[in-house]
């Protein structure tokens, strides 16, 4: 009877320590590392760009960043990806731009804000990086005449 309740008692120790740590380790699936937005108004050219660290959870993944400039309209670009970040991670970059002469994407002329969400798909998942629900906000404030 011992024996029998000091292996049950093991058993629970094990599955709780992992149950545990799956837990914890929730929510660090995908990352922004680094944005910047430029502008520079004498030759019309507005870009959008970041960086983006997500969790190698599968071979089929995609990564999206989901955007905004006036609050109303939303739009998708995808990242695309760099290389391994390390044994368990990955880097993928994302980048719109556009100048006065281009013909897409007009939601990028004369931005005051781009706010933006990044959505990794991977395993039937979908796991956001939104700021903590806050939405990642960049305000245009580089001006090169």
């Amino acid at each position: 009877m011992k024996k029998l309740f000091a292996g049950l008692m093991m058993f629970t120790l094990i599955f709780g320590v992992s149950f545990v740590g799956s837990a914890f380790a929730s929510g660090d699936e995908v990352k922004l590392i680094d944005s910047d937005l430029s502008v520079m108004y004498k030759n019309g050219y507005v870009g959008f760009s970041g960086n983006i660290d997500v969790a190698n959870l599968g071979p089929v993944k995609n990564v999206t960043v989901h955007y905004t400039t006036d609050d109303t309209n939303w739009y998708d670009t995808a990242a695309s990806y760099v290389g391994p970040a390390d044994v368990n991670r990955e880097k993928w970059h994302f980048g719109i731009s556009r100048t006065d002469s281009s013909k897409d994407h007009l939601e990028l002329k004369d931005p005051k804000f781009i706010k933006f969400a990044i959505k990794y798909e991977v395993n039937n998942q979908i796991y956001w990086d939104n700021n903590g629900g806050r939405i990642i906000t960049m305000k245009s404030i580089v001006h090169i005449h």
